[in-house]
């Protein structure tokens, strides 16, 4: 067997789909004159994109194919994620979830919610099936619903993927969706630019002590990242400050507000140096900035 490489690219269309209830199939990626065959599985559309792992061959008929021997990765695209969500549900592989999407597109979600009989006009779904599906999805609303808004609010579906893979409740994600999107920084899921612009469209203001936190705390797990154990206010305040494009006086207000949020941000205060609290070990230990007496232990 030639050496194994991974190859990663945009799906440009099937060649060879591949059959009910089979995995392989024939595919072309933008860019790629050589098709990729192999055991790639359903849910694949024009747009997603593919990481996989394979090596070059000749088949006799068909001429220089690259064989793929592993599917890595699978991001698919916004025009896919209902297929992608679908096929999250039991009962559902990907020809399912393709007749569903071209049978009832978005509004399949209220479909299954409400009018769950509806979709025993595709062939093969009895009614009991239908009772099956609508049951698993009103078990996964409430994340189907969180990766929806995800998408809706400009989160990329590489990000979303990751999101998914943390295996977070969903009421969680909801939660700080509503709440304070920028628990997405303090809980270590995204970093702060797409994390801000989330803030942005569900119309957080600059000055914002969410968004002041959330850009202190962004600062602070960097500092921690790179070694250090705690750092200077003045330093913190200086990195928030080209983050944020605002005033001092808008990041020491904001930091004053720290324990008072929805998700109280935890730094620890000590002498004129602050740190970032893993929640675990939090003992919510807050100072006011503002006034803070330097060389003053908190407790």
């Amino acid at each position: 067997m030639a050496e194994l490489e991974m190859k990663r690219g945009t799906v440009a269309r099937w060649k060879i789909p591949p059959k009910h209830g089979e995995r392989f199939g024939v595919l072309l990626m933008e860019g790629e004159y050589t098709p990729f065959a192999g055991e790639l599985g359903g849910g694949i559309e024009a747009g997603d994109e593919l990481a996989v792992l394979g090596y070059a061959s000749e088949h006799a008929r068909w001429g220089p194919q690259f064989k793929v021997q592993k599917v890595i990765m699978h991001l698919p695209s916004k025009k896919n994620l209902v297929n992608w969500l679908l096929l999250r549900l039991p009962n559902i592989g990907p020809v399912r979830a393709r007749e569903l999407k071209e049978q009832f597109a978005d509004t399949i979600w209220d479909v299954l919610d409400s009018d769950p009989m509806a979709i025993t006009v595709i062939d093969g779904i009895t009614e009991e099936r239908a009772r099956q599906i609508a049951a698993a999805y009103r078990q996964e609303r409430d994340s189907i619903e969180v990766f929806i808004e995800l998408l809706k609010l400009g989160v990329d579906p590489k990000t979303l993927i990751t999101l998914v893979k943390k295996n977070l409740p969903s009421h969680q994600l909801k939660d700080w969706l509503a709440l304070d999107p920028y628990q997405l920084v303090a809980q270590g899921l995204l970093k702060f630019a797409p994390t801000d612009e989330i803030g942005e469209t569900k119309g957080v203001t600059k000055d914002d002590a969410r968004r002041v936190c959330g850009a202190v705390v962004h600062v602070l797990k960097e500092k921690r990242r790179d070694g250090h154990t705690a750092t200077a206010y003045n330093i913190v305040r200086m990195e928030s400050r080209e983050l944020l494009k605002v005033k001092d006086a808008v990041i020491d207000a904001g930091m004053v507000q720290a324990s008072t949020l929805p998700f109280p941000a935890h730094f620890r205060f000590f002498g004129n140096n602050v740190q970032w609290a893993e929640l675990a070990q939090a003992d919510m230990l807050f100072a006011k900035v503002l006034g803070l007496d330097v060389g003053a232990e908190r407790a």
